[in-house]
């Protein structure tokens, strides 16, 4: 079987199955799979623990609020700016 599409998804025959975003973890256990045309060995996946899938839930809840945060100070500042704008011209409309 051609593999040539694993380098196209920068896959490898051994690949790590669990990432934070930032870094990857991975186990001594791999899922192995396997072509259905002709079974042969297409590449395999590292298990992801419990432990490491709740450190990767951990990571993405906190950097989910860390955005939320972020976004919500934008919005504020955007409508704060706006309103500024809308009374300085009006303020210029009058003089």
């Amino acid at each position: 079987m051609n593999t040539s599409f694993l380098k196209k998804l920068d896959l490898h025959k051994k690949n790590e199955g669990t990432w934070t975003g930032q870094k990857s973890l991975k186990s001594d256990t791999y899922i192995e799979s396997f072509s259905p045309v002709d079974g042969e060995l297409i590449g395999s996946v590292s298990v992801t623990s419990k432990k490491d899938y709740e450190k990767v839930i951990k990571t993405a809840q906190k950097a989910f609020m860390n955005g939320a945060k972020s976004l919500h100070q934008n919005v504020v500042k955007s409508y704060a700016n706006t309103a500024k704008n809308s009374v300085n011209t009006k303020s210029r409309s009058v003089n």
